[in-house]
């Protein structure tokens, strides 16, 4: 999830525009990136997975309640950025958030996970 943060701060804080398209799938950390995108674009079939992330919890009492703790604040940063970059209220994205939720191109047009449905290549080049 660090790794996805620092990639979605490089595009916040871009002066220079960054577009993301999701030419197929776009799951897990990839999708939490796309949706930083300042323009969004999504191909007709595309879709995305939105889910909690993983984690393991191992070692002593102490340490696996401080994983735990670690873990949980990762769920309610990702579902800030839900909250930030798409039109879901907080109901839906705590229902869905801690299953494999699947978002198709046009409930992700409808729900602003994307701006704009690809429907020339020219719209991208």
């Amino acid at each position: 999830m660090d790794l996805c943060n620092s990639i979605i701060d490089v595009i916040r804080l871009s002066k220079t525009p960054v577009y993301t398209v999701n030419a197929g799938r776009c799951m897990s950390a990839g999708a939490y990136i796309f949706i930083a995108g300042h323009k969004r674009f999504i191909f007709p079939h595309s879709y995305f997975l939105f889910h909690q992330g993983s984690n393991t919890v191992g070692g002593t009492a102490s340490e696996m309640k401080a994983q735990m703790d670690n873990y949980n604040k990762q769920v309610e940063d990702l579902s800030e950025l839900m909250r930030l970059y798409t039109k879901y209220d907080d109901e839906k994205i705590k229902t869905n958030i801690t299953s494999e939720w699947y978002v198709r191109a046009d409930e992700a047009l409808e729900n602003g996970v994307c701006d704009k449905l690809v429907t020339s290549l020219d719209e991208i080049l």
